[in-house]
């Protein structure tokens, strides 16, 4: 029985170790870049990935368009919105397409959040999905 008990420790502290990421995601001096692409797909994710490259790029034009001078603080937004959706529509949306949304539809020269209420409510009110929201930031 206890080499049981020990076997199905040993099992359960293995799969814990697995599931939990390299990096502290928590980190505020993490790459926000790094941060927000490894916390969009769940695991750990090379500096050197094209996907971390196009999350840098997202965050540039985020930064350029909304006048927003940290990364950091567009990366959290991103999260927050995300998680909000979820916690509200039951929605998934990751922190990516968030971004994406703010990179690449945001009004010049408008505040982040006035993008990042416009996609909730294309996303959770007129329930779009992510193509469909993007869609109609543009035409607006």
């Amino acid at each position: 029985m206890k080499r049981l008990f020990a076997a199905f420790a040993a099992m359960c502290a293995l799969l814990f170790s697995l599931s939990a990421p390299a990096a502290d995601l928590d980190d505020p001096d993490l790459d926000p870049a790094l941060r927000l692409t490894a916390m969009a797909i769940g695991s750990d994710i090379r500096a050197d990935d094209p996907r971390v490259a196009r999350t840098r790029d997202w965050l540039s034009r985020a930064m350029k368009a909304t006048g927003e001078t940290d990364g950091k603080a567009i990366g959290a937004a991103c999260m927050r919105l995300s998680r909000y959706l979820f916690d509200v529509a039951k929605l998934k949306a990751s922190p990516l397409e968030v971004l994406e949304a703010v990179a690449m539809r945001a009004p010049a020269g408008k505040p982040l959040q006035e993008t990042t209420q416009r996609y909730f409510e294309l996303r959770a009110k007129r329930k779009l999905d992510h193509a469909g929201a993007m869609a109609a930031l543009a035409g607006s």
